[in-house]
């Protein structure tokens, strides 16, 4: 008889333990499967953010350039000046949106998407590029100045046509998109390409007179 009763309990007890394990593991994975959204969601804000941030730096760089070259006056010279400062900040976003994007469509190595960061940065960034002491003497800006004004603005005017194609996202379902890749990544490329050629344009030494 207490054979019996001991079997009895035993199976119920079973059950309630392997209905609490499947919760808790229900439990457990939900929560692991709303850690790895929130990851997503915050991973594509930033991406949207970035991208923001890189088609302000093609726009504000396109328009100081455009500026400078038909600044008649010093004071057009300087609110030229101006936006390019301003475009330099942005610039950081704008390379390491580019690094994000390497990595993910091409598979670069953290490493080497470095490297080609750095050299973006030290032509579009440094506080000594050309691109950021052009025009910073009297006179008239020489004819060398010029044309890497000219070259900048061309390219940079490309680079907002390319970044333009995408509209960042401003929503949580749109970040979790962005975060796992797609359209952006083509139009950053391409505007990679644009800014490769800046790069180039204002690597040319002794700018100023």
């Amino acid at each position: 008889m207490e054979a019996k009763q001991k079997k009895s309990y035993t199976v119920p007890v079973l059950l309630v333990c392997v209905v609490i394990l499947a919760v808790l593991c229900i439990l457990f994975y939900s929560s692991s499967l709303l850690n790895q959204q929130n990851e997503k969601s915050d991973r594509g804000m930033r991406l949207s953010e970035k991208y923001v941030f890189s088609q302000t730096y093609a726009s504000l760089l396109r328009e100081g350039a455009e500026q400078l070259l038909g600044a008649s006056s010093e004071t057009d010279r300087l609110q030229a000046k101006e936006k390019l400062g301003e475009a330099r900040f942005a610039s950081m976003e704008a390379v390491g949106l580019i690094g994000e994007a390497l990595r993910m469509r091409e598979g670069m190595a953290e490493e080497e998407a470095k490297h080609v960061k750095e050299q973006l940065l030290g032509a579009l960034w440094s506080s000594d590029s050309p691109l950021n002491t052009v025009g910073e003497h009297e006179g008239r800006l020489t004819e060398t100045e010029r044309t890497m004004l000219e070259n900048v603005a061309v390219s940079a005017a490309k680079a907002e046509g390319a970044l333009g194609k995408f509209r960042a996202p401003s929503g949580i379902a749109g970040y979790r998109i962005m975060a796992g890749g797609g359209e952006w990544l083509d139009t950053v490329l391409e505007a990679k390409a644009s800014l490769d050629a800046i790069a180039d344009a204002v690597s040319k030494p002794i700018l100023n007179p």
